[in-house]
């Protein structure tokens, strides 16, 4: 993946998963930067629009996946599954061995993804987060 791709991810993403003020083209062009060759896109033909992407890194410590996301009508072909599979070894090959990515409760079936790719939901952690900005 790279920032040409951004405005169709974005809108995969948005449609699939929703987004966060974090979630700006230049936000995302900071972490392609920071995180290359841990992202991910899937075309069906080289013309053809976007129907999945991935977008993964690292802070050093642990790999992170933030966005996964696949069209509806392309679901169950292993889409997926590939794109978690290329971000997978883009850690491990950055040295990262663990994986860690949060899930938003209202979706069981990313829930229900994960699990049934082998991730295991960790009972020993709650997510926190704090806005840095007034309006949030």
């Amino acid at each position: 993946m790279n920032l040409d791709h951004y405005d169709e991810a974005a809108q995969l993403w948005k449609e699939n998963l929703g987004l966060s003020p974090n979630d700006t083209k230049d936000s995302i062009s900071a972490y392609l930067k920071r995180n290359q060759n841990m992202s991910y896109i899937c075309k069906l033909d080289p013309e053809g629009g976007l129907v999945g992407a991935i977008l993964a890194g690292h802070d050093g410590r642990h790999g992170y996946i933030y966005h996964l996301a696949v069209k509806k009508d392309h679901r169950r072909k292993g889409i997926a599954k590939n794109l978690v599979i290329l971000s997978k070894e883009a850690l491990q090959i950055a040295g990262m061995l663990r994986i860690n990515i949060g899930l938003d409760r209202s979706s069981p079936e990313a829930a229900g993804f994960w699990l049934n790719s082998g991730w295991r939901k960790l009972e020993s952690l709650d997510f926190y987060s704090i806005s840095l900005k007034d309006s949030e």
